[in-house]
């Protein structure tokens, strides 16, 4: 009799009911999951570029192969009749610039080699890099800035960091003023000098000068993993001419118009060496 009792005690109705709850509760998140994922393949095929809508440059491109001519009731300025007019000499030799190519074949093997390859055939051997780790911050804030000086000067590479005002471009900024001392201390002319590349990259690997100053226990050394990290790697170019991607481009003349906004704060690339030597003289040796 009281085991009857018991088993028919309201503890069992309880525990039914809660099973019951729990089974609404995870069909609520389901459909809840279920509604988020068509959410977002609605966003995702929203974003998508229509083919018959194409892109900024690719309707440049259009306008210019038809011979593009500035509008009767707008007043063009020189500097963009000159950027027109390089425009439309790249379209004519089909050599229209393009800032982030989206390539198609496999990757090679040594895509850097190839890239310094390809950078010494168009430029000059006067090419220097510059690597720095950058701990607890995600490389994905570095992308944006990095392709917006690929192909600039040294001074309009450090006008365009500063008229962001942002706090990730101090760190951005500090690197590329050490590659810019360490590119006159190699020699290289500051006025044609040009940034050829700036990459980013996660899950950055300390060096091993500094991967030995980690000591361990029972005489083993190593480095401390972060969650969040960053490599950046700087490489500046000497060469006679600019970029044709940025020469030819027709709306880099109102970047530059952008830029020079910011030219009365910010110091050149000599400026930027001369106050980085005078912080860290270098000392004599006599021998």
């Amino acid at each position: 009799m009281m085991l009857r009792q018991l088993l028919n005690a309201p503890i069992g109705r309880s525990a039914c009911n809660a099973g019951r709850r729990a089974f609404h509760a995870s069909r609520i998140k389901l459909d809840e999951a279920s509604r988020t994922q068509e959410t977002l393949e609605q966003a995702a095929s929203s974003l998508s570029r229509d083919p018959n809508k194409p892109g900024v440059y690719p309707r440049i491109r259009q306008a210019l192969a038809h011979g593009y001519e500035p509008p009767a009731h707008t007043t063009p300025v020189p500097e963009q009749l000159a950027a027109i007019k390089r425009a439309q000499e790249a379209v004519a030799k089909g050599e229209y610039p393009v800032l982030q190519p989206h390539s198609s074949h496999s990757k090679p093997r040594k895509p850097h080699q190839a890239f310094l390859e390809r950078l010494r055939a168009d430029g000059g051997d006067k090419i220097v890099g510059f690597k720095r780790n950058v701990l607890h911050v995600e490389h994905t804030r570095f992308l944006t800035l990095c392709d917006q000086i690929k192909g600039l000067s040294l001074d309009q590479a450090l006008l365009q960091l500063r008229w962001h005002r942002k706090p990730i471009t101090k760190k951005v900024e500090a690197a590329l003023q050490e590659a810019v001392v360490k590119a006159k201390e190699a020699g290289f002319d500051l006025s044609k000098t040009y940034v050829a590349d700036a990459y980013v990259k996660d899950s950055a690997i300390l060096q091993m000068q500094m991967v030995k100053m980690y000591l361990r226990g029972r005489g083993r050394y190593g480095a401390t993993p972060h969650p969040k990290s960053a490599l950046l790697e700087i490489t500046l170019q000497e060469r006679e001419k600019p970029f044709a991607v940025r020469e030819n481009d027709p709306l880099e003349w109102v970047r530059e118009k952008l830029r020079d906004k910011q030219r009365q704060f910010t110091k050149s690339a000599e400026e930027v060496y001369a106050e980085t030597r005078s912080k860290r003289p270098v000392k004599e040796v006599y021998c």
